[in-house]
């Protein structure tokens, strides 16, 4: 992913009690839209599948999984390139499970929070809820939507998204994560202090920097640490069309 985030260019600034981070990608390069499709497919199929069954196999596999409808792509990349910026850990927060390999279909939305992340150096755990949005033209209704996302659940992530994580952790033999996300982070663990931590992730067409300043400097002050990152692309559609043209071409 490194070609693809030195593509773009990195302003920062305070929105109120909100960080917000804004990534320029004037166009897509090739090296950084290859990185970023190679990527993509892991997010749908394991390096395990390629290494059990080849790469004749894994192709065969991307067109079963790969959505096909523009709405679909749009979002499933908002929510990857989510996942990919919070485990820059530029914030000490990582997503340890990649949720779009378990989708019911592969134009269908997953239940559960787009992204939950965990801070690992803290005790008890560090807790990280996003919610991503992707649209050609942002607007404020979109930012509002987010931001009731963000809020459900009294701010919390939902039960059924860490009990999904633990359990797929679990599966893959990472136990030790596994134990500790549900010793300090499910149940009623959720009500103890700990860091909270929220990112508004959108990937859009238009400039974003007013419509997100008058959002987050609207914000009530909270406890929650509030983060916002968006990526504006002005080529927003050819982005997307690319990276899945070239993630199905295993």
């Amino acid at each position: 992913m490194t070609p693809f985030w030195n593509s773009c260019t990195t302003i920062q600034q305070k929105c109120g009690q909100a960080a917000l981070t804004v990534l320029l990608l004037p166009a897509p390069t090739v090296a950084g839209t290859s990185a970023l499709a190679k990527q993509c497919r892991q997010h749908y199929v394991g390096r395990q599948w390629l290494e059990l069954f080849g790469r004749k196999a894994l192709a065969e596999k991307l067109k079963t999984v790969l959505p096909i409808s523009k709405s679909q792509r749009s979002g499933d990349l908002g929510e990857i390139l989510a996942t990919e910026y919070v485990n820059r850990k530029l914030w000490d927060y990582e997503a340890p499970v990649l949720r779009l390999r378990w989708k019911d279909g592969r134009d269908l939305a997953l239940r559960g929070d787009d992204v939950i992340g965990f801070n690992f150096k803290l005790k008890p755990v560090g807790l990280l809820k996003a919610e991503s949005k992707s649209r050609a033209m942002l607007n404020a209704v979109t930012l509002n939507s987010a931001r009731t996302a963000l809020r459900k659940n009294k701010g919390l992530p939902g039960a059924f998204s860490l009990a999904f994580i633990v359990e797929q952790l679990a599966n893959a033999g990472q136990k030790k994560i596994a134990r500790r996300i549900q010793a300090e982070a499910c149940g009623a663990r959720l009500l103890d202090k700990r860091e909270i931590v929220h990112l508004l992730f959108v990937l859009t067409g238009n400039d974003p920097v007013s419509l997100l300043d008058a959002h987050l400097t609207s914000l009530p002050t909270t406890p929650v640490r509030q983060l916002a990152v968006a990526i504006h692309c002005p080529k927003h559609q050819t982005l997307i069309a690319a990276v899945f043209k070239e993630a199905s071409n295993a």
